[in-house]
């Protein structure tokens, strides 16, 4: 995702807008892509024969053999970040401020990335975050060529058949022995292929869904961190509103989206794994402390770039959000729209949070006694 990674060949007719980063004597900097400059993030100079060359950026281990052999099962995993929530909660704009660390990549949707391939599976007019279609931009064709092929990225099986989704809910049921190994062993060489590219240790993925992030956590097949991000209820409705959706299906799929994250939350950390809740209020009150914890919570040192959020290669997410032109986490300084009275009954119905908080007090206690609401 940086532009010193590689060098690279402009594609026909492609912009030259997309923010990146360049890196100076090791300290980063800064910068906006221009697909003609040779010293730019790409690849050598056949379009049809793309083969990453050097990157500047130091790799945390440098092979397989220097760590001990009890570890390196879990080193050859693909590290992943996994935001649990829901939609309008901030996960655009809090994947695309880690994205700028130097050994992080952010993903984004994931989940939906068969969506964006030009192909049978492809919904117009998706794109890449840097506006390229993913058969343009040289990330995603980077991992493609990783993968085998563009069709080979549209069918990495990323998403979650029915039979796995349902299965999430009927616990008593057994797993599905044959479908997970084959869908984790190819969402695990997807994750790969992308941190590779990226010449990152962490994947962001922002899908959010509980349902994806339990079948990521019962395969085994990923080192998987999980955070829970939440946004009061009340400025979810709003956003849900103004991009047309209706009250009362927000509010009731919030809840259950809470509920369920509360759930696997309760799970994972039983297995003595530890899941920071995060609230979006406070990730734009005070970014640095917040941030400063979820590196903390995956062990990675602190960097000033990721208080400047862009979205660089990123897949889904708020397209306002994205390309905005806002560069910075700050809470909302517009004027907030009253809510239509069917919102505002609907509030009043659904809403059990306590004053200033952002998530259900059902939801907490779905989570177990003792679990504390967002601590970050």
């Amino acid at each position: 995702m940086r532009c010193s990674a590689f060098v690279q060949l402009r594609p026909e007719g492609a912009p030259s807008f997309a923010p990146s980063i360049s890196h100076h004597g090791g300290q980063a900097t800064r910068a906006r892509r221009n697909f003609d400059n040779p010293n730019c993030r790409g690849y050598t100079a056949s379009p049809t024969d793309w083969s990453p060359i050097a990157h500047p950026r130091p790799r945390l281990t440098s092979s397989v053999s220097e760590v001990p052999p009890d570890q390196q099962g879990s080193l050859l995993k693909p590290r992943v970040l996994y935001v649990l929530g829901y939609g309008r909660s901030g996960s655009t704009m809090l994947g695309m401020a880690l994205g700028q660390h130097s050994h992080i990549v952010n993903l984004g949707e994931i989940s939906a990335l068969r969506r964006f391939v030009p192909g049978p599976t492809y919904r117009a007019p998706r794109a890449c975050g840097c506006l390229l279609q993913l058969d343009q931009c040289p990330y995603w064709t980077g991992v493609a060529r990783r993968l085998g092929s563009l069709e080979k990225l549209a069918r990495t099986g990323i998403a979650i058949s029915p039979t796995m989704g349902w299965r999430r809910y009927a616990p008593w049921l057994p797993e599905p022995s044959d479908e997970l190994p084959q869908w984790a062993e190819a969402t695990a060489a997807l994750y790969r292929a992308t941190l590779d590219e990226a010449n990152a240790a962490l994947a962001v993925d922002t899908s959010k869904g509980a349902a994806r992030g339990w079948w990521l956590w019962k395969s085994g097949a990923i080192d998987l961190h999980f955070i829970w991000l939440t946004r009061r209820l009340e400025d979810v409705l709003r956003s849900q509103i103004r991009h047309g959706q209706s009250a009362i299906k927000t509010a009731l799929s919030w809840r259950l989206a809470q509920r369920q994250a509360a759930q696997i939350t309760r799970q994972v950390e039983n297995a003595g794994v530890r899941v920071p809740r995060i609230s979006y209020e406070r990730l734009t009150e005070d970014p640095r402390a917040v941030l400063s914890r979820i590196l903390e919570h995956v062990e990675l040192p602190w960097q000033e770039d990721v208080l400047t959020p862009r979205p660089d290669h990123v897949i889904g997410g708020d397209h306002a959000v994205k390309h905005g032109g806002r560069h910075v986490i700050e809470p909302s300084s517009g004027p907030r729209s009253p809510l239509p009275l069917r919102a505002r009954l609907t509030l009043k119905l659904l809403d059990d949070s306590g004053p200033g908080e952002p998530i259900s007090r059902s939801s907490i206690r779905d989570a177990g006694p003792g679990t504390p609401p967002p601590t970050l």
